[in-house]
């Protein structure tokens, strides 16, 4: 992942906009994240269990 992880808020709002039809491309466009940080939250990498 490129750039820190997106705080709490950064995620309602991907989560939001995503909801209003929004692209990754353009989410990470309007909040000035990379499109790879936008993607690993609406495309979170499947948990391993132990």
């Amino acid at each position: 992942m490129s750039g820190p992880e997106p705080s709490f808020a950064q995620m309602v709002r991907i989560y939001d906009l995503c909801a209003r039809g929004l692209s990754a491309k353009a989410i990470a466009e309007r909040l000035g994240l990379a499109v790879e940080q936008v993607q690993i939250v609406l495309n979170p990498p499947p948990r391993t269990t132990p």
